[in-house]
């Protein structure tokens, strides 16, 4: 939720012009913060939020960041993600984690569809127990073996 801060410091200026007079007084007067606000009462309500099509405030939030996100030129958000890239190339190249040639496997790899991984590994596999295999029995072998091993909801 939004909240902005009000705070109003009551320093009694309108008594003895802001200071105390009294210096030869052992009852020190404290001076107190005005705490009568109310800093979680938010822009919105909740039924104003269901009016403009919101569950709660997590949805405005995000539909917030959404649009932000959408309002930055496509330019500037090409360069942040090659600065950002090369800020991780840097990084891990330096503490040893990762070198510029891993990272380019990595990123080819993760370009491809899990399927297309998925068969050259069975191809592979199923080439050194069956050496003679062609490739139209590869694929009838990995269709096969995929319906009956794969029981997730994205296999297509």
């Amino acid at each position: 939720m939004f909240t902005l801060p009000r705070f109003f410091y009551d320093d009694a200026a309108d008594q003895n012009a802001g200071g105390d007079t009294d210096t030869g007084s052992t009852n020190n007067q404290q001076h107190q913060v005005n705490t009568d606000v109310n800093l979680l009462n938010p822009l919105f309500t909740e039924s104003q939020l269901k009016d403009f099509g919101f569950d709660n405030a997590e949805q405005f939030k995000e539909h917030l960041q959404r649009h932000k996100e959408n309002q930055i030129p496509e330019d500037v958000r090409k360069r942040n993600a090659e600065v950002e890239k090369a800020d991780f190339l840097k990084l891990s190249t330096e503490e040893g984690l990762m070198n510029v040639d891993e990272y380019s496997t990595y990123e080819s790899l993760s370009k491809r569809p899990d399927r297309d991984l998925v068969f050259e590994k069975f191809a592979a596999e199923f080439k050194v127990s069956n050496p003679e295999a062609t490739d139209e029995l590869i694929k009838t072998e990995f269709i096969k073996t995929g319906k009956r091993q794969c029981n997730c909801k994205n296999s297509r």
